[in-house]
């Protein structure tokens, strides 16, 4: 099979590889979609604490958000079959230390990143094998490439759940990539009184008001206190999600909230 790997700091190679074997309790997975993530391009330039501190050793098989179609299981898996539509979790655990066998997978003790850290490979490849335990079958009312924006949705869905939303509550969402983005759409769906998007680029502002953005602001032009302060009779928002990544942001949502507010930081921060 094909599959595109970062075979070094900078280089990308298409290779051919084996299709993986299917052990008795894997799923084999014909991909589908698989999105490109910031951290898929921090691998390929280096730009990344990952690759400094040496937790990615090249070469590496990226791609961590994608779906596809269940093309062969093992002899022990009975409830997954062929022409099965699912995604996967985006770390794989041994199945055999403590954890795993208590069923705590997330703190499985040798824990593998599906195209990052200590490197499972990744979804940039015709074909991916998991084992059963980190598989979902996806709803029929959901498309495959949709459902390649499970992962980050599932993380803005995360920092939205720690969040008391209700009808009186305003909440700034900081960043406009795909996991900006789907928060908004879930905090509106949770019952925010009002949701402000502050970011960068038009296009995606545009996007985010198709979302259910209320306003949002381009902090290349705007200053985003003057802009929150404006829309909020100056008492500032009762939630702010940051997801940017960005740390200078921190600091200043401080200066954005109420007393009492509730701040959820959920991007990757690099220092």
């Amino acid at each position: 099979m094909k599959a595109l790997i970062v075979a070094s700091r900078g280089k990308l190679e298409f290779i051919e590889t084996e299709v993986p074997k299917v052990g008795p309790n894997d799923v084999l997975v014909k991909v589908a979609y698989c999105g490109i993530c910031a951290t898929d391009l921090a691998i390929l330039s280096g730009e990344t604490s990952f690759v400094r501190d040496g937790l990615i050793k090249y070469p590496v098989r990226i791609g961590h958000e994608w779906s596809g179609v269940v093309a062969d299981v093992g002899e022990n898996v009975k409830d997954i079959k062929v022409g099965d539509r699912v995604v996967t979790d985006t770390a794989v655990s041994c199945g055999e230390c403590v954890c795993c066998l208590k069923g705590d997978y997330q703190s499985c003790e040798n824990i593998k990143s599906v195209g990052t850290v200590n490197c499972w490979d990744g979804a940039f490849a015709e074909y991916m094998l998991m084992p059963r335990r980190h598989v979902f079958k996806l709803p029929d009312s959901l498309g495959l490439m949709e459902a390649a924006l499970v992962e980050p949705a599932g993380i803005a869905l995360s920092g939205v759940d720690k969040c008391d939303l209700s009808l009186d509550k305003d909440v700034l969402i900081i960043g406009t990539g795909d996991i900006g983005l789907a928060a908004v759409a879930i905090a509106k769906s949770k019952g925010a009184r009002k949701v402000f998007l502050s970011g960068r680029k038009a296009f995606k502002l545009e996007k985010g008001q198709q979302m259910g953005a209320d306003a949002v602001v381009n902090v290349t032009n705007e200053d985003l206190k003057d802009f929150i302060m404006k829309n909020t009779e100056g008492k500032g928002v009762d939630v702010i999600i940051e997801t940017s990544g960005n740390i200078k942001v921190i600091n200043q949502c401080m200066e954005l909230v109420k007393n009492s507010a509730t701040i959820v930081l959920i991007g990757f921060y690099e220092t």
